[in-house]
Parts: C-alpha cells; sequence; structure tokens
C-alpha cells in the first residue's frame, strides 16, 4: 500500500495535469454510473430541453430512439457517460488543478507579506502558526465559493448540455433555472470538505480530495443535468 501510494505521489509530482486529468476523468466516470444505476429515475427518457423565453416554459423534445438505444448496454446510457468523462478529464481535472496552485501562490504569498510587514513593524508577534493556517483556509474558501465556484457550475451546465449535442439555446435555459439551486447545495457540501481539504492537505493533494468526494457530488450534479422536468411534476 504504501508503495502504491509513493507511486502516485511521484506521479502527481511529475505529471501534475495528466495525473490530475486521468484521476478526474476516473472519477466522474464513477459518479455518473453512481447517477444511473442509483439516483436517477429509472422511467425517465432522456429529452432536449427547449424554452418559451415569455412563458417560461419547458418544451420537451424527444430524442430519435434509435440513436439512444445504439449507446445503451446494461441498462446504461454510455454517451451520457461518455460526456461526463470527457468533462472531467478536459475541464474539471485542469480547471482544479490550476486553481488551487493559483490559490495557494496568491493567498499564501498575500499573507506571507503581511507577516513580514508585521516583523518589521513590531518586535512581537500575535498570530500564532495555528491561527494563521486557519485565517489562510478560511480565505481560501471564501474564494472557492465565490470566484471560482458560480463560473465553474454555469461553464458545467453549457459545457455538458453541448458535448451531449444539444443546443446553446435549451443549455442556457437548463443554466437559468438549475444553478443557484444547485450552487446553494454546493456551498452546504464544500464549505466543510474545502475548509479541511485547504487547512490539513498539501496543495499537491487538494484536486484528490476535491475529486475524491466528487464521486457523490458528480452523482448530484449528472442527476440535476439530466433529470426529465416532466417527471419532477407528475
Amino acid at each position: 500500500m504504501a508503495a502504491m501510494l509513493g507511486a502516485y505521489s511521484r506521479f502527481l509530482t511529475n505529471w501534475r495535469y495528466t495525473s490530475q486529468m486521468a484521476t478526474a476523468g476516473a472519477l466522474w466516470f464513477t459518479g455518473d454510473l453512481i447517477s444511473q444505476k442509483f439516483v436517477d429515475r429509472k422511467d425517465a427518457t432522456p429529452i432536449e430541453r427547449l424554452a418559451d423565453g415569455k412563458q417560461s416554459k419547458l418544451e420537451l423534445v424527444q430524442r430519435g430512439s434509435d440513436d439512444l438505444e445504439r449507446w445503451r448496454a446494461y441498462g446504461v446510457d454510455w454517451k451520457r457517460v461518455l460526456t461526463m468523462t470527457s468533462f472531467g478529464v478536459f475541464f474539471a481535472g485542469p480547471m482544479y488543478t490550476f486553481w488551487y496552485r493559483l490559490l495557494d501562490v496568491k493567498i499564501v504569498g498575500f499573507f506571507e507579506q503581511m507577516m513580514k510587514k508585521r516583523i518589521q513593524a513590531t518586535t512581537t508577534m500575535n498570530v500564532s502558526p495555528t491561527n494563521m493556517k486557519w485565517k489562510i483556509a478560511i480565505t481560501k474558501v471564501i474564494a472557492d465559493m465565490i470566484i471560482f465556484d458560480p463560473p465553474f457550475l454555469c461553464f458545467f451546465f453549457l459545457s455538458t448540455h453541448m458535448l451531449s449535442g444539444l443546443t446553446l439555446q435549451s443549455g442556457i435555459e437548463q443554466m437559468k433555472r438549475d444553478v443557484l439551486p444547485t450552487y446553494a447545495v454546493d456551498v452546504a457540501v464544500w464549505t466543510p470538505v474545502q475548509l479541511a481539504n485547504f487547512r490539513w492537505v498539501p496543495v499537491l493533494y487538494q484536486p484528490v480530495v476535491v475529486n475524491s468526494v466528487n464521486v457523490g457530488w458528480n452523482a448530484y450534479l449528472s442527476f440535476v443535468k439530466h433529470r426529465d422536468p416532466a417527471f419532477d411534476t407528475q
């Protein structure tokens, strides 16, 4: 076990983006399978969402059944799995890696400069290293929730919608409907996770922690992305 963790650590260190892309792809793949098998409604039919902007009503257009059948095997929509896995590999993995590295450089650098100024201004230090670590972690969480998460969720809804072969217009309508409720759940779930992540986990492993928790979170996002509003109102 120790040898495997050591090898994975070297993989993360030597191939920072490649390793996180592979990890994210595997975890988004798993998350969508969980969503399809255990979360989604079994009788829901995959549809494209269109909208009448004035009435704010969704017009449901069923996709061709022949196209669906080509991608279905063992009760799984593999086209949907491919879409979600592709998002994990090409978007989520690199974005998480870049963002957490940027957070560490900018925020830790800011607090280090602040401490240097305080040292120069006084001969005593009233801030303990533990308190400073908590301040850094809390600042990172606030930045993550305000700067990163809202645009990331908007990008998730639009990109996965278009990767599924659907229209930009229907993707925008879905984003308008789902992004704020999803963001509220995001804040409730990720605030404690990220606080622990930023406080105790080295920056190299922070995307791994996020992607690990993402197995369950991705199942939820996949459910929100693919749920059928017609069935939700019945």
